[in-house]
């Protein structure tokens, strides 16, 4: 009889347990907010923050949402936190601090346009449209469609593949794969590592380290200055290099200004590599 005793009350308490358990994991599922998908509709105003101009009026997206445009113009003055930006169409223009920390995309005919003194904090994704950076981009930008302009700063590595981008301001990172286009102008820098595995790079301005892959072309125009190039493509320069360390036996062309004594030597020394115009 005891025995029987103990297995009831044994049972009772699992009972309990299991309604406990139930209990707590219902109320986390009610505790937590429920993301959503707010669509612009513009219906009030060019007010990125106002309620009345989403889907989900009278309440703007909020930080567990995703806020979708794809057509007219929203203009956030911020602050303003919310989980994911989608631009199809359209334009974002961010004025102030707008925060999505599950991405930015721009795509089709869709315009990000951070203005002088706004933040956008985001890595961003581009695959069509246009993303413009006066202010600062505080996170990765990966473009494989569309053009990029930047001419703030963009804290992140700038990944171009197969897209263009023209730089007039800072980047902190640039990597050029599948065909990419950068042009680095006059008062522009790459203050990181610059990589060039398949795509141009034109330098007007300046440059750290660069590395150029097999299928990679960084061409230093006169003026420009570049640090350190690690060189398994082709480099032609007529403005200031630090240094060349070139990496393939065969396909490697550097073009740079020297002495034509240190021309001779260096062609000498390295045969497959041709030495004309301007310094290095």
């Amino acid at each position: 009889m005891k025995k029987a005793g103990r297995t009831g009350i044994q049972t009772a308490m699992a009972r309990r347990l299991r309604h406990c358990s139930s209990a707590a994991t219902i109320a986390l599922i009610l505790s937590s907010p429920a993301s959503a998908q707010s669509v612009w509709t513009g219906a009030s105003s060019d007010n990125f923050s106002d309620g009345a101009n989403w889907s989900t009026a009278p309440a703007a997206p909020g930080a567990t949402d995703q806020a979708s445009v794809s057509s007219g113009t929203a203009i956030e003055t911020g602050p303003f936190v919310i989980n994911s930006l989608d631009v199809s169409g359209g334009t974002v223009r961010v004025e102030g601090d707008l925060s999505a920390s599950g991405g930015t995309t721009v795509s089709g005919t869709g315009r990000v346009e951070v203005s002088t003194g706004g933040t956008l904090s985001s890595d961003t994704t581009v695959t069509g449209g246009y993303l413009g950076v006066s202010g600062t981009l505080d996170g990765d930008v990966t473009a494989s469609g569309g053009s990029v302009i930047n001419d703030g700063t963009i804290t992140g590595t700038a990944s171009v593949n197969g897209a263009t981008l023209t730089n007039n301001g800072t980047l902190t990172g640039l990597a050029i794969n599948a065909g990419g286009t950068v042009t680095n102008n006059g008062s522009a820098s790459v203050t990181g590592s610059s990589t060039v595995t398949d795509g141009t790079l034109t330098n007007n301005g300046t440059l750290s380290e660069v590395n150029v892959g097999s299928s990679g072309i960084l061409t230093n125009n006169s003026g420009a200055s570049t640090g350190a190039v690690t060189n398994a493509g082709t480099v032609s320069n007529a403005g200031t290099v630090a240094s060349l360390t070139n990496t393939a036996a065969v396909s490697s062309t550097m073009t740079a200004a020297r002495s034509p004594a240190r021309r001779r030597s260096q062609a000498a020394a390295s045969p497959t590599i041709s030495l004309s115009t301007p310094s290095m």
